[in-house]
């Protein structure tokens, strides 16, 4: 009977103590042994979700990677000028502050549509480390898309394109536009009527 009894104890302790490790804010993931970022890249990803221990339990848990050294030091991820949307649950942040960074609706595009974000993959001017550089500002970037229960992402993906320049591979991603999505307005306003290229 006390066995029964402690080992339920226990065993609640230790779920408890468990849960209480990677709940909340969980360590810092540094990746890439702390590079400079190149240009425009996303130097950290931050996720805030709702951790289902499938057991009645749920917390909120805030996990950060961080991807690359802005000049000035780290990834400045408490600053909300550096900050974008990836998604509902994922931000993602530039040494630049994002109003510096381009309206996409602004820029001039050669292909039929404009670029968003590249994926670099093993890139020389990254140790042949991969990286994501933000080339243009989509409207979600600003503004999450919430609703219906699906998570909607910022961009999609549009093709892998190989670079001979470079000797590596890139993912294209371009803004996920709807209708509505085309109605928003630039909202760094000192940058909107600027066309820029990329």
């Amino acid at each position: 009977m006390w066995t029964t009894a402690l080992c339920v104890v226990l065993t609640s302790l230790t779920t408890h103590l468990t849960h209480a490790q990677v709940c909340g804010d969980v360590p810092i993931v540094w990746r890439n042994n702390n590079q400079t970022c190149p240009p425009r890249a996303i130097c950290a990803d931050v996720f805030n979700t709702i951790r289902d221990w499938y057991n009645g339990t749920t917390c909120p848990e805030k996990r950060t990677l961080h991807n690359c050294f802005c000049g000035s030091g780290m990834c400045p991820v408490n600053d909300e000028s550096h900050q974008m949307y990836a998604s509902q649950f994922h931000r993602i942040y530039t040494c630049e502050p994002v109003c510096r960074l381009p309206w996409c609706a602004n820029v001039r595009s050669t292909g039929d549509r404009t670029v968003a974000v590249v994926t670099e993959q093993s890139s020389p001017t990254f140790s042949r480390n991969t990286y994501q550089r933000v080339d243009c500002r989509c409207p979600r970037h600003h503004r999450p898309s919430i609703g219906n229960g699906i998570l909607h992402h910022a961009v999609k993906s549009s093709g892998n394109v190989y670079n001979p320049l470079k000797q590596n591979y890139q993912t294209q991603h371009v803004c996920r536009n709807s209708i509505a999505d085309n109605a928003m307005n630039d909202p760094c306003p000192a940058y909107r009527d600027t066309v820029q290229d990329v």
